[in-house]
Parts: structure tokens; C-alpha cells; sequence
């Protein structure tokens, strides 16, 4: 089962800790990127239909549960513990732990993350400069947006963002 996490699943400081920040975000209507980029994430597995779980507590985590993080290094750094006790699956994070792989002590460069989400080649590069070992744990995934639209209204138009693609892509898409 897929689960994702935004805080430490557990009561203890950190928890704590992170469950008063979420709480206080939420009461002043604060939102950063990380929070979309997860917005963005669940409203694409509930489209596809895909189950997951979301901020659970830790005694309902599975061993063999991949797990996503994306907004909280301490969150991070609770998982890593997990797998290395062998209380969680595969360990997913990215792209909005730290910006670069020294920051936090270093927790994204820990053996122990199956996988790490990068936004863009252009982030994966910079990281790959100093730790090229990271090369098969990075993938690139650029998170969708949504757009509002009015239910029901007829649709004329339509966006088309081009972040790293050629221009003849470009001109293939708008024909």
C-alpha cells in the first residue's frame, strides 16, 4: 500500500512538532510549494483510481508499505529509522525535502531512500555534480497544476506549458 506521509506518524517531540506546524499553517491559511506539489499528487492517484493512505499513524504502517515523503525532512528522517528497522517497505521522497543534498545533515542522501522525485533535469544535474552514486535514485517527475475550470462549461481553449521541451514538440502539440 502506498502511504504518505506529510508528518512523523508518531506522538513523540517531532510529532508533535510537526502536527502544531501543520496545524498553524492551516488555521492562518499558510500554503508553500510542498503542500501543492502533495495537493497535486492525491488529486492525480484519486483520478487514476489509485488507493493509498494518507498521514496515518505509525501502528498502521506495513512493512512491506511504500512510503512517500515530501514535506518534511524530520518526517524523512522518522522513516529512514523505520526501514532501517525494517518497519516500513520502500522509501520514496522528493522533491521538496531540501535543496541541496547537504542540507538537514545530509538526510536525502541516505542509503536507506529507495527513490528520490526531482522536478526538473535541471535539479537532478545539480545534484548528480557532487553525488553521482545517486544517478539510479533520481527521477524526474514534474507535478501537475490544476486549473480551474467551471463544471459542465464547454472548453475552447486550453494551457499548454512548456518547461524543458523542444520547440518542435511544441508546434507538434498545438496541431
Amino acid at each position: 500500500m502506498l502511504v504518505i506521509l506529510t508528518k512523523t506518524p508518531e506522538f513523540g517531540l517531532s510529532g508533535i512538532k510537526g502536527r502544531l506546524k501543520s496545524l498553524v499553517k492551516f488555521l492562518i491559511g499558510k500554503k508553500r510549494g510542498p503542500s501543492a506539489v502533495t495537493e497535486s499528487l492525491l488529486r492525480g492517484l484519486k483520478e487514476l483510481g489509485i488507493s493509498y493512505r494518507y498521514n496515518i499513524d505509525a501502528g498502521e504502517i506495513g512493512q512491506n508499505d511504500t512510503i512517500y515523503i515530501n514535506e518534511s525532512a524530520e518526517t524523512l528522517k522518522w522513516a529512514i529509522n523505520a526501514k532501517k528497522r525494517g518497519k516500513i517497505g520502500r522509501l520514496i521522497t522528493g522533491p521538496n525535502i531540501t535543496i541541496s543534498p547537504e542540507d538537514q545533515g545530509g538526510v536525502m542522501l541516505d542509503r536507506n531512500i529507495d527513490l528520490s522525485l526531482f522536478p526538473s533535469d535541471w535539479t537532478k544535474n545539480f545534484w548528480l555534480l557532487t553525488n553521482p552514486e545517486l544517478s539510479d535514485k533520481i527521477k524526474i517527475w514534474p507535478a501537475g497544476v490544476a486549473v480551474p475550470s467551471e463544471s459542465g462549461a464547454e472548453r475552447d481553449s486550453f494551457i499548454i506549458y512548456q518547461k524543458n521541451a523542444p520547440d518542435s514538440l511544441l508546434k507538434n502539440i498545438i496541431k
